[in-house]
């Protein structure tokens, strides 16, 4: 019995402390007292880096240039289509010029998470087009 007794005790203690760990939130507060500018100007929405249509979300994540090429790493996500389908970055356009190539880095099983790194002739200027279901086309632009 006293087996049986030590065994609901520490079972007790256990979930006790368990529960007590996972309880401990603390909230950190953060008052903003700077003044308010009537000089602020509201961000320009073509020039935004995420947009949302037909249920897919489009993140332009970064945007690198390397010594002949521009890559953009976008993410994409959704619950419907499947985004890791080649056809789509292959399509997609930077200042009307076709995609060089693209990498899915990311294991986008179901394509429906995906991050993919599509390279571009180098450009500094310039909208990128893309298509990732037909009827549903993403344009940013003046990405710069």
């Amino acid at each position: 019995m006293y087996k049986n007794l030590f065994f609901i005790l520490l079972l007790i203690i256990a979930g006790v402390g368990t529960a007590f760990a996972f309880n401990r939130t603390e909230l950190l507060l953060i008052q903003d007292t700077s003044p308010v500018s009537e000089d602020v100007v509201p961000t320009n929405l073509e020039t935004d880096l995420y947009q949302e249509q037909n249920g897919i979300e489009i993140t332009i994540e970064r945007i690198e240039q390397r010594e002949d090429v521009t890559v953009l790493t976008l993410g994409l996500s959704n619950h419907r289509f499947d985004l890791g389908q080649d056809v789509i970055y292959e399509q997609a356009t930077l200042n009307g010029q076709a995609s060089i190539s693209h990498t899915i880095p990311t294991n986008a099983v179901g394509g429906h998470h995906v991050e993919a790194e599509v390279l571009f002739e180098k450009t500094t200027s310039g909208s990128l087009v893309l298509t990732p279901v037909e009827g549903t086309t993403f344009t940013f632009n003046n990405l710069w």
